[in-house]
This record gives C-alpha cells, structure tokens and sequence, in this order.
C-alpha cells in the first residue's frame, strides 16, 4: 500500500478501508490492534547528484516512535523519541548508480515500551511515563485510546557543501530599562571548510547582526549579542498580545552563502 508521509498509520489504513470509521460507535476499540503490530515503510529512488567533498545527511524531523532505519541493507540507527529530529550521515552508503531501497521499521508499541517494575503501581495506562511520545494518544479526558505509528514530519536530504548551521536560537538574558538583551548561539558543523573569511549574519526583530568566525573541522560554536529597545514582548493568552519576532542567521564564505535559517520566535522572561 502506497503510505503517506508525513502521515499515520491510521489514515493509510482507513484510505484503504482496512479500518473502519474510527469516529463512529465503539470502532475505536476494534483499532487496538494496530499497536500491536511493526509497521514497514519502504522507499526506492536514485541517488542524489553531489560532488566530491560533500556530505549527504538524511533527516527525519519526526518518527513515531520505536523506529530502526536501514539504507540498502545497512543499519543507520534506531530511534525511541517521538518529538526529536534524527540524522545520519549516508554519504558512504549510497549506490553510485541504481536505486537505493530506504527501510524503516515503526516497532510495535505494546512491545516497545519497557515499564520500570520499581515504580509505583499504577492503575491506568502506566506505560505513557517511560516513552517519549504523544501521552493523549494513550487515551485522556479529551479522547479515548488511539495510540499512533507513523512518519508523522517530512524526511529529507541535506547536501552539506564546506559547513551548515545546525542549531540557531536566541535566548533572552535580560528585560529591564526598556531593552531587552539577547544571546544569539549557534552550532556550526564544518567538513573541512578551508582557510579564508567566514561570516555569521542575520537579523532580529529588523536588527542586524554579523560576526567574522573561523571554522575548524567537526563542531563550531559562536555567540553574538544583540540589545532591542522597547522589545514587543510574547504574553500569556490574556494578558497581552502574543508577538513574534523575524529571526534569521546566514552563514557565508567569500560572500557566497553555505546555509540559512529563518523562523519566529517571542521575547520573553518568567
């Protein structure tokens, strides 16, 4: 059966009428089974065109949950966290010519999760405290018993050419005197940048911001400061309005830009 992704488990199967309709009757207690099952996702295609000194990463933003990867047959890794990211670097692995075959087994969630015996005893449904995964899904005041499986965020390929940003976030430091004072820190991987001028730019809340770094193989890490005057502040749902700030940080070499990152995020202090 042809799978979306991202997507569950459960869409595909109502799609193709092997479940019925979960929002009807008690129908949602004749789904139990599914997480009893492993699900198989299978994925043929071609090779990526990258040059020599590149590094290809293949990325999952989000697998649910108990998930072991393989790329042509070769183990990359497994995974027991719904809400993290997870890379592999698969630039060794691929078939120079042909298809590669991607295959990702979601383990069965009945089998999957391993109870502390030591804990306290616990009447309803104790396996939601020892896995990383979405606890409504387990059954809650708002919905009943419905636990999930899936791809549920895109999966992509990332060539990385001399260095990439792999994490960017402010933090805020301090709220006070009608400024708010900000630390921009960012990770940096390199894969052999060489010599030369490499800069880190961007902007916050339409403040710019820059800084000279050097590069050095494996992880980089940079800080910047940024000050903002009479700062639009993030708050709580009524007790102000809720504002977002543009945030961006560009990674240059010679002037020519190797990665971005662009997203909102709201300043604020508890």
């Amino acid at each position: 059966y042809a799978a979306q992704v991202p997507g569950d488990i459960h869409t595909d199967l109502l799609k193709y009428n092997l479940l019925p309709d979960l929002y009807f009757g008690n129908n949602l207690d004749h789904a139990r089974w599914t997480e009893t099952k492993d699900w198989w996702y299978v994925n043929d295609s071609a090779s990526p065109i990258f040059a020599e000194g590149q590094k290809i990463i293949l990325k999952f933003h989000g697998l649910d949950t108990f998930a072991t990867i393989w790329l042509n047959g070769a183990m990359l890794g497994t995974t027991d966290n719904m809400f993290m990211s997870y890379e592999f670097d698969i630039t060794d692995k691929l078939a120079v010519d042909g298809s590669n075959r991607l295959t990702v087994r979601l383990s069965a969630p009945a089998y999957s999760i391993h109870i502390d015996p030591g804990h306290r005893p616990l009447s309803w449904s104790p396996e939601r405290l020892f896995c990383r995964k979405a606890q409504m899904s387990f059954g809650w005041d708002i919905a009943p018993r419905l636990v999930t499986t899936g791809i549920w965020k895109p999966v992509e390929l990332l060539t990385v050419d001399t260095a990439r940003i792999v994490d960017f976030h402010p933090v805020v430091t301090d709220i006070s005197g009608g400024q708010a004072e900000i630390k921009l820190m960012a990770e940096i991987e390199s894969i052999g940048a060489a010599a030369g001028e490499y800069w880190l730019s961007g902007s916050f809340n339409g403040l710019g911001w820059d800084k000279k770094i050097n590069l050095f193989p494996g992880a980089n890490y940079v800080n910047a400061g940024i000050a903002v005057k009479n700062p639009p502040l993030w708050q709580p749902l009524g007790c102000g309005e809720q504002h977002l700030c543009a945030c961006s940080a560009i990674l240059r070499a010679e002037g020519r830009q190797l990665d971005a990152v662009y997203f909102k995020t709201g300043i604020r202090k508890i």
